[in-house]
């Protein structure tokens, strides 16, 4: 085992990854060169997990909407052409599969009786929309740097959690 090199402070994190990486730490200095601090491997996989986890949940989320509308489409549950008379007038074109579908669509499609009386779900169909709806505006603000939003926090992703539960039983059936 070999010194630990002394990061600075004001020195650039990212600069500083391979040494964290390959030693497990990196000590901490401040301007009077005391050692103010310790960064771990540890440290770095919370970080980690707090900046890719909202990012994971809407991806899961758009991932597992896809297939399960897709098998419905494709074993004849539900028509594309219905799917399409869901969404606002100036999309209906642009879809051309289900794969076209953005997070932020769905819950017009679903909104549609006739598109939600032939899945024959066993889902509270109010409670579904609107944690659908909740999934879709949590998306755009992630997307578009909302200040306001905060993606880390368990408030903020306990509704995407929620939404979740109810489609992976959907999407593994």
């Amino acid at each position: 085992m070999g010194p630990a090199r002394d990061a600075d402070g004001a020195d650039d994190l990212l600069d500083w990854l391979p040494e964290i990486r390959d030693r497990g730490f990196v000590f901490v200095r401040d301007a009077q060169k005391r050692v103010c601090g310790i960064i771990t491997t540890a440290d770095l996989t919370d970080q980690l997990d707090n900046q890719l986890r909202p990012f994971l949940l809407v991806s899961e989320i758009e991932r597992r909407l896809r297939r399960i509308v897709g098998r419905a489409v494709d074993d004849g549950r539900i028509g594309l052409d219905q799917v399409r008379n869901g969404l606002r007038p100036h999309r209906r074109n642009r879809v051309r599969d289900v794969e076209d579908l953005t997070l932020g669509e769905y819950p017009h499609v679903f909104k549609s009786e006739d598109l939600w009386t032939p899945l024959r779900w066993s889902l509270d169909r109010g409670q579904f929309l609107t944690q659908l709806h909740t999934a879709a505006q949590f998306r755009n603000n992630l997307m578009h740097l909302n200040p306001d939003l905060d993606p880390q926090s368990t408030q903020e992703l306990e509704p995407l959690r929620g939404l979740l539960e109810m489609l992976r039983p959907l999407d593994d059936s």
